[in-house]
């Protein structure tokens, strides 16, 4: 299999076993061309959203004769400094690694990136069978105003009634 771009020209000849003028030599020349393999970006959005779930994709320049594999790993990294849960940020395939594989003769494959509820940075590494060094993207996610999502209602007493309130805070701050 070639390893570098370029072209290359070369010469066959058939000579008949014995050259006459009815029967001369055929000549032939041939150029090969290897065409550079195609360039590798990651596509992911500028800005997190919390509880969103947007896709990295993995973008050739152009179409490629084999299958590329690959693999994308993902860390988070949350504002608050508290340790990470594996809810703040995983892959939609269930964790922080997901396999992806482009098929011969296309030009992308997405992977869905689920986006917890905590301010931070996710930093997403991708390798692939066509690049030799890994690409990192990074996808922040700002700190937005808390969020109520519910609210329920408790027991009532003589003294008062109680409710409960749920809901986020990105900064991990209430």
């Amino acid at each position: 299999m070639p390893t570098v771009a370029g072209s290359s020209t070369f010469t066959i000849s058939a000579t008949p076993g014995a050259v006459t003028a009815a029967l001369p030599p055929v000549v032939q020349s041939f150029t090969v061309v290897i065409s550079a393999a195609p360039t590798v970006t990651i596509n992911v959005p500028s800005t997190g959203v919390a509880a969103t779930q947007p896709s990295a994709t993995v973008v050739l320049s152009g179409i490629y004769p084999q299958d590329i594999t690959g693999t994308m790993t993902l860390t988070f990294a949350p504002i608050s400094g508290i340790p990470q849960n594996s809810y703040d940020a995983k892959f939609g395939t269930g964790g922080t690694t997901a396999q992806f594989t482009i098929p011969a003769g296309n030009t992308s494959a997405s992977v869905p990136v689920i986006i917890g509820t905590v301010a931070g940075t996710i930093t997403i590494t991708t390798t692939t069978s066509l690049t030799s060094a890994p690409i990192v993207s990074t996808i922040p996610v700002s700190s937005t105003v808390p969020v109520i999502t519910g609210v329920t209602p408790g027991a009532v007493t003589s003294g008062g009634f109680s409710i409960s309130v749920t809901g986020r805070s990105t900064p991990r701050d209430m």
